[in-house]
């Protein structure tokens, strides 16, 4: 059985995703390197990023710093920045972009690391093709970044 869905907010995507990093910088590094815009940013007396919410066009990703004192609620001492995961990875993200080939120049220049150089995908005319790369963060998180060429069938065009 299908659950009635009612709408996400206006300015909301129906869904959205939190990172969590160690530095405060983060915030400030994503809207050099893919392009996010900060829509607001709560920070404690000491600076911590508390709570962040980024988009760009319709994207909205939430970013925060890691909290691991025993102070705060339970679930938020459990959240982790990938560093903190001794290498490993918290979070993958895809971001669909006009041109994949620019934001992964912009992505270099602003120090992410290319884990996969761009290349187009296309597993032929039933199914989409799409250009992109694979890059890594200042903190390890990994983000695809993805520019649609063809859609498989006008069901799937915007």
């Amino acid at each position: 059985m299908t659950m009635p869905m009612i709408p996400a907010p206006a300015d909301w995507p129906l869904l959205s995703s939190a990172l969590v990093y160690g530095e405060a910088a983060a915030v400030d590094w994503q809207c050099r390197a893919p392009g996010f815009a900060v829509r607001f940013k709560i920070k404690d007396d000491d600076g911590r990023v508390l709570h962040s919410d980024l988009t760009y066009g319709e994207a909205v990703i939430m970013i925060a710093q890691e909290r691991g004192d025993a102070s705060v609620d339970s679930w938020k001492a459990m959240l982790k920045s990938s560093q903190s995961l001794l290498g490993g990875n918290s979070r993958s993200i895809i971001l669909y972009v006009d041109d994949a080939d620019a934001h992964g120049e912009q992505g270099r220049a602003s120090g992410a690391t290319i884990a996969d150089a761009p290349s187009t995908h296309d597993d032929g005319a039933e199914h989409w093709a799409d250009r992109g790369d694979s890059a890594v963060d200042i903190e390890g998180h990994i983000w695809w970044i993805i520019q649609r060429l063809r859609y498989a069938s006008a069901l799937q065009k915007p």
